[in-house]
């Protein structure tokens, strides 16, 4: 669901625990905070509604990050950890 929310310019809203967080969401474009922090996911959702400016902007690099995430992007970097393993 991050890819999915990202192509379509929205700022991301997760953990670390999701898979995506790690290559996908930075500061830039949403909040990462840690399972079971609700304040964490509080804090974080304030700030996203009540800076709309701000919120916009990371929906846009959002959207500039996955741009080049496609399916012949999946199978190359499939196909590159294949031959890594096979070292």
């Amino acid at each position: 669901m991050v890819n999915e929310a990202m192509s379509f310019s929205l700022p991301i809203m997760t953990t670390h625990c999701v898979a995506p967080a790690a290559d996908l969401v930075s500061k830039e474009n949403g909040v990462v905070y840690e399972p079971g922090d609700i304040d964490g996911l509080a804090a974080g959702l304030q700030q996203l509604v009540q800076h709309k400016e701000q919120r916009a902007a990371m929906g846009k690099r959002s959207a500039e990050i996955i741009r080049d995430w496609n399916l012949d992007a999946s199978v190359a970097g499939i196909c590159q950890g294949i031959a890594r393993a096979r070292q």
